[in-house]
């Protein structure tokens, strides 16, 4: 045995195992901590955003109740001292002894700066102080400017005595009638608005968040933040600050956002929380409105950057991204090693491969403690043994094999010569049952002795073999024309096809004229011949007699066709005038016909359905409609041209498509005037 060696060589274009082990590896590792990273801190920041929501809520409902507490205590505590007055325990004619009432009752209400008391004399009496809540009692001083009446302004007083901006102030004031309705006094209740922006200012909002209090005109109530001013000017300059005009950029931006979002701030009728991007950095933005039964219309509004609450998420995320990229440089390393160890052994038993290739058989791969290489090590070596056994036996076998091979190769040759003579036998009988079927067709010089038709036919069969069939008879001034249509193609078919045209040829020749007798004995002789041929053929059949102008039609088949010299259409229906021969012994009581005139210039046309059947290569069917307009448009024209013209209407239709059905076209014409034959012997039975 002469054993050629071959050299397996990876090629370049071939990948490594080891990467096609630590590729997807590293890659699936990349992938699932990349997306847990993402949906860290996504699901970090939707936290935040919740956090963040939760706190405006918190606070705006914080900073809504005590405000509301404030606004509510004035009217309470004048609606209190209302009730006081029929009690004796105030009086508007000794306005003293309602001192010690008073300060009973701003030590009660913490809410509260002074409360007071006037009589229509002139009196008024105040116990309380200035900025109760942030910085205890505070001097203040009341001026009138306005000579002969005005506002009273009040101002806090700094150490040198000079006057302070003023402070926002809530005073109710309450009349008290007697039981005529005549005025007796005034009780009054003051609230410093003070004490509103204390309490903004001990509340924590994130790290840089504020909240501030504004009128639905924008003007500033109270502010978280320090020492911010509400008011400019002094005296009667004095002027309060819109929030969009001040100088702290979170809160001047806040209401132009909201200013150009609503158009108006008195359209904010609910709580809306909105993002608003200021330098870049989103603000998680809170607005809630303040209102009481007194007309009070205010609006809280808290603002909170995001990035108060996001430094944790990113340290978060630097992390988990540190975490990965350690993660990744671990797994790379531990892919290596795996991959190293793996395809340490694969090449092993691809190098011992390699050299069974080159011939030497005698390989062997060592155990492992891995199972699956354990397998495939006993594998191979199980595979090499048969090889080597295979090999040792193989030039007998091919020996024995080339001996088999040559007989088996003379039989081939013997058999493939009866099958070409078979073939050519085969094919002898076919051509020459094509010959007779085009033999016992009539010829030209018979259909032309005819007088007083015009006849042209024309039969070209699918296979070599056909199963369609025509036939024109003349005897004794009769003319018999038949058309049928054989089940199916091939040999079978074209002896059926042959037997019908001899059978119908001696009836004729026997002057049979009546119908049924005519169909009925052509049937019983066809049927016995299938039956003796062990066959399942049948076939349609039309029998047209023409005689004096009159054709008599008997027989099942497709429509006949009759066109009128003035171009008119009539389509005959055969289904009830017959059965289909062949197919039942007897069919005397199905057979029936019918009888047509012709007048000079009137035409017939017998055709089979290979004619409207036939298909394009779009699968459309020729149709009997076209044939009928064709014969209809050429009415005309010889018997010869109007076949001519229907079978090349039919052949451009077809095109390129293959033809599947036999095709048989029959067209007689009426002629010139008819010489009536009156021996007797060409009546038409009716």
């Amino acid at each position: 045995m002469v054993s050629q060696k071959r050299a397996i060589a990876p090629s370049r274009r071939k990948i490594r195992l080891r990467r096609v082990l630590v590729v997807p590896f590293v890659l699936q590792i990349v992938a699932a901590v990349g997306w847990v990273g993402y949906l860290s801190y996504r699901n970090g920041q939707k936290t935040v955003n919740d956090l963040a929501s939760q706190l405006q809520h918190s606070i705006s409902a914080r900073v809504y109740d005590r405000a509301q507490n404030y606004i509510e205590t004035p009217p309470l505590v004048n609606q209190i001292n209302h009730d006081a007055v029929p009690l004796g325990l105030l009086d508007f004619d000794d306005l003293e002894r309602s001192r010690p009432y008073l300060w009973k009752q701003l030590l009660r209400f913490s809410a509260i700066g002074h409360a007071g008391i006037a009589n229509e004399k002139g009196q008024y009496l105040r116990m309380g102080w200035v900025n109760r809540q942030v910085g205890g009692e505070q001097p203040q001083l009341a001026e009138q400017l306005i000579p002969g009446g005005g506002d009273l302004l009040y101002y806090n007083l700094d150490g040198d005595g000079n006057p302070t901006p003023g402070t926002l102030q809530i005073n109710a004031s309450q009349p008290y009638y007697d039981a005529e309705g005549q005025l007796i006094g005034v009780l009054t209740c003051q609230m410093g608005l003070d004490q509103i922006r204390g309490f903004l200012q001990t509340l924590s909002i994130g790290k840089s968040g504020q909240i501030f209090i504004i009128e639905p005109d924008g003007k500033l109530i109270a502010s978280s933040v320090k020492n911010q001013a509400l008011s400019l000017g002094k005296g009667q300059d004095q002027k309060r600050i819109k929030a969009q005009d001040d100088s702290n950029p979170l809160m001047s931006k806040s209401v132009v956002y909201l200013l150009d979002r609503f158009q108006r701030l008195d359209n904010i009728k609910e709580t809306v929380q909105l993002n608003l991007n200021l330098n870049g950095q989103r603000q998680f933005l809170q607005v809630s409105p303040l209102t009481d039964k007194y007309g009070l219309n205010w609006l809280i509004v808290v603002v909170v950057p995001e990035s108060d609450f996001m430094s944790q998420i990113y340290a978060n995320t630097r992390n988990t991204i540190l975490l990965c990229i350690a993660t990744l440089i671990a797994s790379i390393g531990l892919g290596f090693l795996s991959a190293n160890k793996i395809t340490r052994r694969i090449l092993q038993i691809a190098k011992a491969s390699e050299k069974i290739a080159g011939g030497a058989l005698n390989q062997n791969i060592n155990h492992s403690r891995i199972f699956e290489f354990e397998t495939l090590a006993n594998s191979f070596n199980s595979m090499a043994r048969q090889l080597k056994e295979s090999f040792e036996t193989l030039e007998y076998k091919v020996t024995e094999r080339t001996s088999e091979l040559a007989t088996a190769n003379q039989e081939i040759a013997e058999l493939n010569k009866r099958l070409k003579a078979e073939n050519r036998r085969m094919s002898s009988e076919l051509v020459m049952l094509r010959q007779m079927q085009q033999l016992i067709l009539p010829k030209p010089a018979e259909l032309a002795a005819i007088q007083d038709l015009d006849i042209a036919g024309f039969m070209e069969p699918a296979d070599e073999v056909g199963g369609d069939y025509y036939d024109v008879l003349f005897n004794d001034g009769v003319v018999t024309l038949c058309i049928g249509d054989v089940t199916g193609h091939g040999l079978e078919s074209g002896i059926l096809m042959v037997m019908t045209q001899s059978v119908v040829r001696t009836l004729h020749e026997m002057r049979e004229s009546d119908p049924v007798r005519f169909l009925d004995t052509l049937n019983r002789t066809i049927y016995q011949n299938i039956q003796r041929m062990n066959s399942d053929k049948n076939l349609t059949l039309a029998i047209l007699n023409y005689a004096d102008g009159k054709i008599s039609i008997s027989g099942q088949h497709e429509e006949i066709i009759v066109v009128r010299k003035s171009g008119k259409i009539e389509r005959i229906d055969t289904m009830n005038l017959g059965f289909p021969i062949g197919l039942d012994e007897d069919i005397s009581a199905l057979i029936g016909h019918i009888l047509v005139e012709l007048e000079p210039g009137d035409g017939v046309v017998l055709y089979t359905d290979g004619i409207p059947e036939a298909r394009n290569i779009h699968k459309k069917f020729y149709g009997l409609e076209r044939l009928c307009e064709v014969v209809s448009q050429n009415r005309h024209l010889s018997a010869e041209q109007i076949k001519q013209a229907a079978i090349d209407d039919l052949r451009e239709f077809i095109g390129e498509q293959k033809v599947f059905d036999d095709i048989t076209l029959l067209v007689l014409k009426q002629q010139g005037n008819i010489v009536h034959n009156l021996s007797g012997t060409s009546a038409l039975t009716a």
